[in-house]
């Protein structure tokens, strides 16, 4: 009697520990379902990954770090460009990971098969280094790693930590597939939209006017007859050392960046300016009818403006994005082209000055 009694005893607690599991699972999957709706429309793909990141982290206190990197899952270092969770405050300095934490077994370090979802049991004593310090830097004792692709066609990895043993059940395999795979979609799409021709009107990143168009509109406007001596001030604008951002960071805070530059710049115009992608990390501002007298403060302006902006990205810390500028008037005798490249060569002398500076050249330079 007392045998059967202890076997009741034990069905009702794993009944009760079942009941529980599939609550969470339950709550979990709602949260992930909700985060998708941040996918209809033009979605950007790190504000997709945080959404559904923020989402799992949020659902469970179980979960204390969730984490996605857009690049080669082979890299022999990972710096994702997204991590969220409450685990992330006891990390010293960025998020990275090494490539052979994706590892199967501790004794063999080939890189496995990454297309399917993984499971790793961690502990503060694995003998392999990557799950040791999981375990002992975010509290985490299993990991589920899940292929950002479809097929064969992979962009990145999704990493989520708990800090329950054996936590991450089939339910959770199948979840997190398929939200690598609406992350792959994501950024699928964004990169097909970047690839549009280059005589689209908008830019597909910022959607600013783009070059193609800006130029359009520009000569347009030269000509027209003016009655002033200026038809206005025109300036370049370029984010300092982008091209270092986009190594350190990934291509999509690259993107991220020159979108949040785009809306400050749109922020500060007026309604007659123009602001249009001229390419790579350089803006073109049209302000006509500026007077030559607030051309240098008008562009200060902007700069401050942009300065105040932070890198967009988990790993920048406390980093700001900066921007040199170079202005000049345009009197109505002269042509675009004279214009547009005594505004080109001012930009140039702004970043051998130093750069995050404005330079003002005068027209009759």
């Amino acid at each position: 009697m007392f045998n059967v009694f202890q076997r009741g005893r034990a069905d009702a607690g794993r009944a009760a520990t079942d009941a529980l599991q599939l609550a969470e699972q339950t709550l979990l999957a709602e949260a992930l379902l909700h985060a998708s709706a941040h996918l209809i429309g033009r979605p950007d793909p790190l504000a997709a990954a945080r959404h559904f990141c923020e989402a799992m982290t949020g659902a469970t206190p179980n979960i204390g770090l969730a984490w996605v990197w857009f690049g080669d899952a082979r890299a022999p270092r990972l710096s994702p460009q997204v991590a969220v969770g409450p685990a992330i405050a006891q990390a010293e300095g960025p998020l990275s990971i090494a490539g052979d934490f994706l590892t199967q077994r501790e004794d063999t370090l080939a890189t496995p098969d990454t297309n399917a979802a993984r499971i790793f049991a961690l502990a503060p004593t694995s003998l392999h280094g990557p799950w040791r310090d999981a375990a002992n830097r975010f509290g985490a004792r299993s990991a589920l790693v899940a292929p950002i692709g479809v097929g064969g066609d992979q962009r990145g990895l999704l990493g989520v930590y708990a800090t329950p043993a054996n936590y991450f059940q089939p339910l959770h395999v199948g979840l997190m597939q398929t939200v690598g795979q609406l992350l792959h979609a994501t950024l699928v799409a964004t990169r097909r939209e970047a690839a549009r021709p280059a005589d689209a009107l908008a830019d597909p990143i910022t959607g600013l006017v783009n070059r193609h168009r800006a130029r359009k509109l520009l000569e347009e406007t030269w000509m027209q007859p003016s009655d002033h001596e200026s038809r206005g001030v025109l300036a370049f604008v370029a984010l300092d050392r982008f091209r270092d951002l986009n190594d350190r960071f990934g291509r999509l805070t690259g993107d991220h960046a020159l979108r949040d530059a785009a809306q400050v710049l749109l922020g500060q115009a007026r309604r007659s300016d123009l602001v249009a992608r001229w390419g790579g990390d350089c803006f073109l501002v049209w302000l006509p009818h500026l007077a030559t007298s607030n051309a240098g403060t008008t562009a200060e302006k902007i700069r401050v403006a942009l300065a105040a902006l932070p890198v967009p990205s988990d790993q920048a810390a406390d980093e700001r994005l900066t921007a040199s500028l170079g202005v000049t008037p345009a009197p109505t005798h002269e042509p675009l082209s004279s214009v547009l490249d005594r505004a080109e060569r001012a930009l140039l002398r702004a970043k051998q000055s130093g750069r995050n500076c404005v330079i003002v050249a005068r027209a009759d330079l």
